[in-house]
C-alpha cells in the first residue's frame, strides 16, 4: 500500500509583543490621574497628568482621551484587575491611595470639556 502524501500544514504566524517591550510605533504617555465620563453608548477615559506649579498650586492637564463601548471597558477592568493581582503577588500589596484621590469628582475645572454626563 502506497504512502499517502503528507498534507502541508498551515502555518499561522502570530505576533507576540512582550509586556516589557513597547513597540517603537506606539506613543508613550506618563499619566498620574484619570477621569471618567459616561454616556449610554460609550465611556470616555480622560488620562491626565497633575504637576505642582507653585508652592500651593497644581495643574492638571488632559493628555489623552480614550473612548470605548461599555463592554470594552468591562473587559479592560477585568484585565487590569488580574494584572494588579499578579503584580501584588509578585511585588507585594500596593500602598493605599490618599482619601482625596478616592473621592468622586465628576469633573475637573482645569480640563476644558470634562464634565460628567452624556457623551
Amino acid at each position: 500500500m502506497a504512502e499517502e502524501p503528507k498534507k502541508e500544514q498551515e502555518i499561522v504566524q502570530k505576533t507576540v509583543i512582550p509586556p516589557t517591550n513597547t513597540p517603537p510605533f506606539l506613543p508613550q504617555v506618563y499619566i498620574n490621574g484619570a477621569q471618567v465620563q459616561t454616556g449610554f453608548f460609550e465611556i470616555r477615559l480622560i488620562l491626565t497628568e497633575t504637576i505642582p506649579t507653585g508652592p500651593n498650586e497644581i495643574t492638571t492637564k488632559g493628555l489623552l482621551s480614550v473612548i470605548m463601548p461599555p463592554e470594552c471597558l468591562k473587559l479592560l477592568y477585568e484585565t487590569l484587575r488580574r494584572s494588579i493581582a499578579q503584580y501584588e503577588e509578585q511585588f507585594g500589596k500596593l500602598r493605599n491611595l490618599p482619601s482625596e484621590a478616592l473621592s468622586e469628582s465628576p469633573s475637573d475645572p482645569h480640563l476644558p470639556g470634562t464634565s460628567s454626563g452624556g457623551s
